[in-house]
């Protein structure tokens, strides 16, 4: 029995693209990379983590800020609650020589119903996700719309006469 012609033309083209692909693979690696989000438990608040396949950069910068702004976006597990409170922005990001600068504005320090943590908790839980996923971070510094953050004291007084 003869092989049709059409028959070792389609494998030969199916083949080549089979070989394509996988040379493409390898030479290119897979564009995405899993990374942990943590996000506060719904009825306990512990931290928990999801995982999460995210866009992979070619710097260790645009990895940092893609993986804040997804944050931003909350939760995908019913279980857990937002991290931010509503309209938080990812104003800037710098990494430079293992510290990590972020500027959010000022809505990270309000209290909101979507997140149950105070403004301290959530930038402890970003510290955890940032240094945990990405080893190279030694030190986050804050700044909230361009400005340091002020002595936990301050932010305190500045609440109880906000409540008052």
């Amino acid at each position: 029995m003869a092989i049709k012609r059409s028959t070792i033309i389609f494998s030969s083209i199916f083949i080549l693209v089979l070989g394509l692909s996988i040379l493409f693979y390898v030479v290119f690696g897979y564009p995405k990379v899993e990374r942990i989000f943590f996000f506060p438990m719904d009825h306990t608040l512990e931290t928990s983590g999801e995982s999460r396949k995210v866009p992979r950069h070619a710097l260790d910068e645009e990895n940092l800020e893609e993986y804040v702004r997804e944050w931003l976006l909350g939760p995908l597990v019913l279980e857990h609650r937002n991290l931010y409170p509503r309209n938080t922005r990812l104003l800037t990001l710098i990494y430079r020589e293992g510290t990590l600068y972020l500027d959010f504005s000022m809505n990270i320090m309000m209290k909101s119903d979507e997140s149950p943590l105070n403004f301290n908790e959530i930038l402890d839980v970003i510290t955890l996700g940032v240094k945990f996923n990405f080893p190279v971070v030694e030190k986050v510094v804050y700044t909230i719309e361009g400005e340091p953050l002020p002595p936990l004291e301050d932010i305190m007084i500045q609440k109880e006469k906000i409540e008052d």
